[in-house]
C-alpha cells in the first residue's frame, strides 16, 4: 500500500470574543464524538484559504475572513497516512451555525474555556499557541 499525506486546514473562528467547536458526530470513522475546530481536505487546485472557507461553509453555514495563518502540526495516524495541519485564525460576522451531518453539537467558547473543552489530541498544539490566539482576539473583538 503507498503511503499517503494529506494536507488540511482548520479554522480557529472567531466570532463576539468567542471560539466555534465542533463535535464530530457519533457516526464518524475517525474521531466521533471529539470538539474540534471546522476545517477538512484541501482538493486538487484549491488554495489553503479557499479550502478552508469552502469546508467552514460546508460544515457550519457560516461565511466567514481567513486571517492568518497561527501553525501547522504533522502526525501520521497510520503506517501508510501522515496528516500535515494549518491552522487559521478566522472571523465570522454571526454565530447561527447549521450543522452538516459530520458533526453533531458546537458550541462557541470563551478563550480561557478554550484549552479544556477541545479534545486531548488537539490540547497541545492549542495550548503552543494560546497566547496569539488570545492577541488576535484582543485586536479583533476588544
Amino acid at each position: 500500500m503507498d503511503k499517503k499525506i494529506v494536507t488540511e486546514v482548520k479554522g480557529i473562528v472567531c466570532c463576539r470574543g468567542r471560539i466555534l467547536l465542533l463535535k464530530r458526530s457519533d457516526f464518524e470513522t475517525t474521531g466521533a464524538g471529539e470538539w474540534e475546530f471546522p476545517g477538512g481536505r484541501i482538493k486538487f487546485g484549491e488554495s489553503p484559504e479557499n479550502a478552508l472557507e469552502r469546508e467552514i461553509y460546508e460544515e457550519t453555514g457560516l461565511n466567514v475572513k481567513v486571517k492568518k495563518i497561527t501553525h501547522a502540526s504533522s502526525f501520521i495516524v497510520s503506517e501508510n497516512r501522515n496528516v500535515i495541519i494549518i491552522f487559521y485564525l478566522c472571523t465570522s460576522n454571526h454565530d447561527m451555525v447549521s450543522l452538516s451531518t459530520e458533526h453533531g453539537d458546537y458550541m462557541w467558547v470563551r478563550p480561557e474555556k478554550l484549552v479544556e473543552s477541545i479534545s486531548e489530541h488537539l490540547r497541545n498544539d492549542v495550548a503552543l499557541d494560546y497566547e496569539h490566539i488570545m492577541r488576535f482576539i484582543k485586536c479583533e473583538f476588544m
